[in-house]
């Protein structure tokens, strides 16, 4: 899996790294691989709790 970010370099990294522990917890799990829509959905889970924060 590809991906191109804009934006500050941490945010991405969280995100990557966020994509990963996903997917391996996935595969410990189900041993299957994840497919890209699953691991896509988890990430931008990620980056709307962001986006909540700053309501508050």
């Amino acid at each position: 899996i590809g991906c191109a970010m804009s934006g500050l370099i941490a945010d991405a990294k969280t995100l990557i790294d966020k994509a990963r522990v996903e997917t391996q917890n996935h595969w410990f799990t189900y041993n299957e691989t994840m497919t890209v829509e699953s691991v896509t959905q988890a990430v931008s889970n990620l980056a709307l709790q962001f986006g909540e924060e700053d309501a508050d």
